[in-house]
């Protein structure tokens, strides 16, 4: 099973943070999934929102001059036990002095990633151009202590290819959406030009039609969330998912199903088909992220897993060399 961040590390970072991509890359995550925005002079950023509280503006109203010195909020975990921040990341130690101590925490990792990171990349006796976008051990505590800013798309992307790290990039609705699609695709291309790296994804069919044509290289998610509601007489259903749900996509493209509803039967259509199946957790998600729910998705045919709890992920599929469902 491919381990995917959600918007970036997941909870274990700020949400889109450059933090967030470079703990991804170094702790061993296949792929990243992240949000592109355009600003007020065309700017390309990563950023999900709302990043502007107690107003009517977005960040689309703004230029990049006031855009980068917006700080992400950082992800509450002072309350954790389990995972990165507890017994889960280091199995043998007493970690409960690392929760909600960043500093801790922060020397902590950055000898594991000495131990762990460095060694390999010394053993591959080569640091080829891209690699020199990865942080440095000696930065390493410094970067999980500093305040996070809203980076630019460019920016994200040297840090993911310098890791390897698979790149998929939600495009939401907007009538800029050409524009937007093609200033992606020109820095994509830039950093990684044979596209080994670069996927898109999105909830609006036509912006995926149109990448499969004009960018018929490149792998395409189709998102969807069913979501659930409530029949007048209190009964809970789930929306159904859309009999076209995998119309157009080509094998090796994705369909990307929202882990709160997912069903093995659009699993197995997938799978049929030769289309990758993902499985997503929303930002806030509603159900628990953890190893019973990561198994039941993996045993249900999901091939890749957007977590925001990679620590739990990454341990479960260490203990599972093949990952779950392999």
């Amino acid at each position: 099973m491919e381990l995917q961040g959600h918007r970036g590390f997941g909870k274990l970072a700020p949400f889109n943070s450059i933090r967030g991509f470079h703990l991804a890359g170094l702790t061993g995550l296949e792929s990243v999934e992240f949000d592109i925005r355009i600003l007020a002079d065309k700017t390309i950023v990563v950023s999900h929102g709302p990043e502007l509280e107690n107003t009517k503006s977005t960040i689309e109203d703004l230029n990049w001059d006031e855009v980068q010195k917006i700080a992400i909020d950082e992800n509450d975990l002072t309350s954790d036990t389990d995972g990165l921040l507890g017994t889960d990341f280091f199995p043998g130690e007493n970690c409960k002095e690392f929760s909600g101590d960043s500093l801790k925490l922060a020397e902590r990792l950055e000898q594991w990633v000495a131990e762990k990171i460095s060694q390999e990349h010394q053993k591959s006796g080569n640091t080829n151009e891209s690699q020199l976008h990865r942080i440095q051990p000696s930065k390493f505590s410094e970067m999980l202590s500093s305040i996070q800013y809203i980076p630019l798309f460019e920016d994200v992307c040297k840090v993911c290819v310098s890791y390897n790290l698979i790149m998929n990039i939600e495009l939401k609705e907007s009538p800029f959406i050409d524009e937007i699609l093609e200033k992606v695709m020109a820095v994509a291309k830039r950093y990684d030009p044979e596209s080994k790296l670069t996927r898109i994804s999105s909830f609006d069919i036509p912006i995926l039609y149109t990448v499969i044509k004009k960018y018929p290289e490149i792998p395409v998610g189709s998102l969807y969330n069913s979501g659930i509601r409530k029949e007048e007489n209190g009964i809970t259903l789930r929306n159904p998912t859309p009999e076209t749900f995998l119309d157009k996509l080509r094998p090796g493209d994705s369909v990307n199903l929202c882990a709160e509803t997912i069903k093995s039967e659009e699993a197995s259509k997938a799978h049929e088909k030769g289309v990758i199946c993902m499985a997503w957790f929303p930002g806030a998600p509603c159900i628990n992220e953890d190893s019973a729910k990561f198994k039941e998705l993996a045993e249900l045919g999901v091939k890749v897993l957007c977590t925001n709890r990679p620590d739990i992920a990454i341990r479960d599929v260490i203990s599972h060399p093949r990952g779950f469902g392999e």
